[in-house]
C-alpha cells in the first residue's frame, strides 16, 4: 500500500508533464495555457481521489 501510495501521484505528475509537452507542440498558444491548466488541475483531483480510494478500502 505504501508504494501505490507514493507511486500514485508520481504517476499522475508524469501523465500531466506528458500531456504538457504535447500540448505545447501541437496546439496554438492561444489555447495552450487553459488546457494545462486543465490537465494539471484533472491529475490533482485524480491524485486526491486515488489516494481517497486507497485509503478508504485499507481502513475497511
Amino acid at each position: 500500500m505504501t508504494a501505490l501510495i507514493i507511486l500514485l501521484p508520481v504517476s499522475y505528475l508524469h501523465g500531466a508533464l506528458g500531456l504538457q509537452v504535447i500540448i505545447e507542440d501541437y496546439l496554438s498558444p492561444s489555447v495552450q495555457r487553459g488546457l494545462i491548466w486543465t490537465v494539471r488541475f484533472a491529475a490533482v483531483v485524480l491524485t486526491v481521489a486515488s489516494l481517497w480510494a486507497i485509503l478508504s478500502v485499507a481502513s475497511a
